[in-house]
């Protein structure tokens, strides 16, 4: 299933890229012709393989645009981890120049789609029940805290046990060169495998250290609302919760619940986190 949705990703964003391309030769003849690459921190393509082809192409500017419109240091933070990385192990020297677009949450075109498909499905519902449906918007959560040695003994595959007494050693350390708030996980010893698990522990390092995720979510969520003229009751939820560690909070499924119960007629749920269709599977297999 896993790499089925991961095929779909790819497919997508191909033909995300192919427009973009597109409208990019269009607007702007005198760089023409544009060509999209994709990269991945955790499935194929990996960003070192892109950015591999990317020099053997020769690549002269090039342009990192995050698919995440909230910036997060886990998440676009990471991927733009992974290129400096590149970069500073690669002998050769580049030709690229580089710019980002690091986030986008507040676009008035993102804000616009998001309202337009919220107008939509408010749509269905009766003129006179239409202002009482309840829209949750429902983002990726993060972890409130971690445990630095439970994660440790977890990727050893020894949690709770005793065979390794000093869980730290040669396991998990910080990169003290970092910007707080953007420091990566290295491992000592690294099963390919466990990469999802890795993303998962990734998370884990950012929220009380001044990740900027959270507010633009709710950014995003405001914006959306003021351009609807806050016609609706509306609720920012969070999903995806992993483990027994605090998460950000209220939870998607737990509000689903209780707003079920208070409100008569409908719960609309708005997943805001990705910009990608293909991200509604995430929702439902989580709400």
């Amino acid at each position: 299933m896993f790499n089925l949705y991961v095929h779909f990703i790819i497919l997508l964003f191909c033909y995300q890229g192919k427009l973009l391309c597109k409208r990019l030769d269009s607007l702007c003849p005198e760089s023409a012709p544009h060509k999209h690459y994709v990269g991945f921190r955790y499935a194929h393509p990996l960003t070192e393989d892109t950015l591999q082809q990317m020099e053997e192409d020769g690549i002269e500017q090039c342009i990192a645009f995050t698919q995440y419109p909230q910036y997060s240091c886990s998440t676009t933070g990471s991927s733009m981890n992974a290129i400096h990385k590149f970069y500073a192990e690669r002998s050769e020297n580049t030709k690229m120049k580089w710019s980002v677009i690091d986030r986008w949450c507040t676009n008035p075109y993102l804000i616009k789609c998001f309202a337009e498909n919220i107008r939509k499905e408010l749509d269905q519902f009766s003129e006179e029940k239409r202002r009482e449906v309840f829209i949750l918007f429902s983002a990726h959560s993060l972890p409130m805290k971690y445990d630095e040695g439970a994660l440790c003994q977890l990727i050893n595959g020894t949690f709770g046990t005793s065979k390794h007494p000093n869980p730290l050693v040669n396991c998990v350390t910080l990169k003290r060169q970092a910007p707080v708030g953007c420091r990566d996980l290295q491992l000592g010893t690294w099963d390919p495998k466990r990469e999802r698990l890795r993303k998962r522990i990734a998370y884990t390092v950012q929220v009380g250290r001044g990740d900027p995720y959270a507010a633009e979510v709710g950014a995003t969520v405001q914006l959306v609302m003021q351009e609807l003229g806050f016609s609706n009751p509306y609720r920012l939820v969070w999903q995806s919760k992993v483990g027994p560690l605090p998460w950000l909070s209220p939870a998607t499924d737990d509000c689903i619940k209780g707003e079920n119960s208070n409100y008569s007629y409908a719960v609309m749920n708005t997943h805001l986190c990705y910009s990608q269709l293909c991200d509604v599977i995430v929702l439902l297999s989580d709400s």
